[in-house]
């Protein structure tokens, strides 16, 4: 088992730095051509050259690169915490993927590593013990520099500071006036007409349209189109109605609470909170995370 999961973790974080890599070249515009042509994307075939264009690594899109970078950096924090990796390597390694992540220039993304790092680096430290409370008051000086030189650096005429603020405005961009206003529209939705028993897999998109708010007026969507739910926790509780979304946790939590290897847990857990928050992802993938627990695991629900 300990085999396995070096190799995974391993595997993992060299999936993180080719791409890292190809947003560094990108953003410096030394040439880098790339093939885009993926069905899955609505693409047609086409050459990208990335000459001013915004890096995206080795995808379509800077929010996808984000997305798989958060996995090898997850898989590079065990590596280091199971001394599978030095010091020297991990440090290197993490700010390769911390520069990619700025140069992406990814919202979300850089969310997303915000998060992790609080939780990761809290946990290191033990930060609700008297011994952590001090460990953050020393560093948070550190953290606050280093955060006000970060939101002086504009890449690409993205403002690193304003860009990550942005994601609060509801009016910020037409991006995040569609994320805000599907959002208000599936509460919307939700407490009028599936509150108790959801409307089924896929049905929001039949009724979004007639709860989007006014200032969503700015939003063209033709007959036959909706927009995306963006908001995948609010599209399962439309969907399934609260009954059985309450029932879906409690069986996660059910896993996680008979699954008592450490490093699988806390897999599911990034694994599971990652799929209920990008919303590109169909309904069936959160049921799928379930059978990542593996079924000769000690005390599994499986076994």
């Amino acid at each position: 088992m300990e085999k396995i999961n070096k190799h995974f973790l391993l595997a993992m974080i060299i999936g993180g730095i080719l791409p890292s890599l190809a947003v560094i070249i990108q953003f410096l515009g030394v040439g880098f051509t790339l093939i885009h042509n993926n069905p899955s994307f609505s693409e047609t075939f086409r050459i990208e050259t990335y000459q001013g264009a915004r890096p995206a690594g080795l995808t379509n899109e800077a929010s996808f690169f984000a997305f798989q970078l958060f996995f090898s950096n997850l898989a590079l924090f065990y590596a280091f915490r199971k001394r599978i990796i030095n010091f020297k390597i991990f440090i290197t390694t993490a700010l390769l993927f911390l520069i990619g992540i700025i140069l992406s220039i990814s919202r979300l993304g850089q969310l997303f590593f915000v998060i992790f790092y609080m939780v990761e680096f809290g946990r290191y430290i033990n930060v609700f013990s008297s011994k952590g409370v001090l460990k953050l008051l020393f560093v948070m000086p550190i953290l606050l520099v280093a955060v006000y030189f970060l939101s002086t650096i504009s890449i690409g005429g993205f403002n690193i500071g304003e860009r990550f603020m942005s994601t609060f405005e509801v009016e910020a961009d037409l991006s995040t006036i569609e994320r805000y206003g599907t959002t208000q529209a599936l509460f919307s939705l939700l407490m009028k007409k599936s509150l108790l028993v959801g409307i089924g897999m896929y049905n929001f998109q039949y009724y979004i349209k007639d709860y989007l708010p006014d200032y969503m007026d700015v939003m063209y969507y033709p007959k036959g189109v909706s927009p995306a739910s963006f908001n995948f926790v609010l599209q399962m509780i439309v969907e399934q109605g609260v009954l059985l979304f309450l029932a879906f946790m409690a069986l996660n939590v059910l896993i996680l609470k008979r699954t008592k290897n450490s490093f699988i847990r806390n897999w599911y857990i990034y694994l599971f909170l990652f799929s209920i928050s990008f919303q590109t992802l169909n309904f069936s993938i959160p049921f799928l995370i379930m059978f990542f627990v593996f079924k000769n695991e000690e005390n599994s629900l499986f076994n």
